[in-house]
């Protein structure tokens, strides 16, 4: 899997890729990402917990963690919502910074706060994309994974 392309912003790249660029940077502990999560969260509006079991959850609060798919960082941000999250923050993001990473994945989970009806249906969106879980619902995987980032938020 590690030859698949993914649609990056700016270039063409793999997971593989990724990983190597990632291995090259000098990445914050585990203790770091989650205060930086905490702070950008809380700068952006957002429920400090609500972003630290998102991270918890998508990576461990490892700022190094590539998916087989590609998704990247903490928040694990697939490139194509990278860009989306630019969009929303007015200005261009590093996916494999972790403050950008961070700051992609809590203005993503402003956005589907702000546009649907429940955390429940936010959370949801988060994991499955919006569009899909307006159109059909939250997959019983996407339900799973809601309800442990709930856990998640009420343990940290």
């Amino acid at each position: 899997m590690s030859n698949v392309r993914v649609l990056h912003p700016r270039c063409d790249v793999t997971p593989a890729e990724l990983r190597e660029r990632l291995s090259r940077m000098v990445l914050p502990s585990r203790v770091e990402t989650q205060d930086m999560v905490r702070h950008i969260a809380a700068i952006m509006g957002v429920s400090p917990k609500l972003a630290m079991a998102h991270a918890y959850i998508e990576s461990g609060f490892d700022a190094g963690m590539v998916s087989h798919t590609g998704a990247v960082g903490p928040m694990q941000i697939v490139l194509p919502s990278l860009r989306w999250a630019e969009k929303l923050v007015g200005r261009e993001l590093d996916v494999c910074s972790t403050a950008d990473n961070i700051t992609a994945g809590v203005a993503i989970i402003r956005y589907l706060q702000r546009h649907t009806e429940s955390t429940h249906e936010a959370i949801a969106a988060y994991h499955q994309g919006l569009r899909s879980v307006q159109r059909m619902g939250p997959y019983p995987s996407t339900q799973k994974y809601v309800l442990r980032v709930l856990r998640a938020a009420q343990r940290l």
